[in-house]
């Protein structure tokens, strides 16, 4: 399979190389050049658990239009960058797409199909999450944390189609532990709250339909409800915030 990595920070170059070292043509996107240019040099240097280096000659480029289409159209874009660079990221690498080209989002947060439905159509885009990681140990060179770490990826109505099952069997094949769901969204909504409940800034709780937030500088948009949002350094200062979808239409303060 013939794969691009748009936003090939640590998680991407962790997934990259993993599923390069299993016989795929993997695309490493990442605007930082000097991380390009270590890769292109000496491979992408992966760092397992146990601190074992090991070094895999990658595919790497600043651009989209770097990416090399001699042996056809990629077959799958795999979009990793930050939440609000992914329109931007996107329109910038349409040139990746061919008739049966594939978008799949395993960002965090709220949104991005969407935002990748609008560019590419709805009919291309795959959701997903993705419990594995990846830390930065210098440039070109990963610690990665992929073994027994969850992806779970979908189509957006919740079919189980070829597709998805083929991308899904590909990463599985190169040990990326990968499932299909049939609700990725809802997924997609656990991975978030458990990340809010985990994280040292937040407390998170519900009543009934309302969902009510206590947090530092947790942006949260809440479907089908409103979000009630207290600054804890301004704490009479409250901010209510409507919304359909992650479709946010009407927010005041008090």
């Amino acid at each position: 399979m013939k794969i691009c990595i748009l936003g090939a920070g640590a998680l991407g170059c962790a997934l990259g190389g993993v599923l390069t070292e299993a016989g795929h043509e993997v695309w490493l996107i990442n605007r930082n050049a000097a991380q390009v240019d270590a890769m292109t040099r000496r491979g992408l240097i992966l760092r397992d658990g146990a601190g074992v280096d090991r070094t895999v000659a990658v595919h790497a480029t600043t651009t989209a239009q770097g990416v090399s289409m001699d042996s056809g159209a990629v077959d799958l874009v795999v979009v990793l960058v930050k939440s609000f660079h992914t329109a931007q990221a996107m329109q910038s690498a349409t040139c990746l797409l061919g008739p049966d080209t594939v978008v799949m989002s395993l960002q965090n947060g709220l949104g991005h199909e969407d935002i990748l439905a609008d560019i590419v159509g709805r009919e291309r885009v795959l959701a997903g999450k993705t419990y594995a990681g990846g830390s930065q140990l210098g440039p070109g060179h990963v610690l990665v944390g992929t073994i027994g770490k969850d992806t779970h990826i979908g189509e957006l109505d919740g079919r189980i189609t070829a597709r998805v099952q083929r991308i899904a069997d590909t990463f599985n094949a190169a040990g990326l532990d990968t499932i299909v769901s049939a609700n990725i969204m809802g997924t997609i909504w656990d991975k978030l709250l458990v990340n809010v409940a985990l994280s040292n800034r937040t407390t998170f709780f519900s009543s009934y339909s309302t969902t009510f937030i206590y947090t530092y500088d947790t942006t949260f948009f809440s479907s089908y409800s409103t979000t009630y949002i207290t600054n804890s350094s301004l704490p009479n200062r409250t901010t209510f915030i409507y919304s359909y979808g992650t479709t946010v239409f009407s927010s005041y303060s008090t």
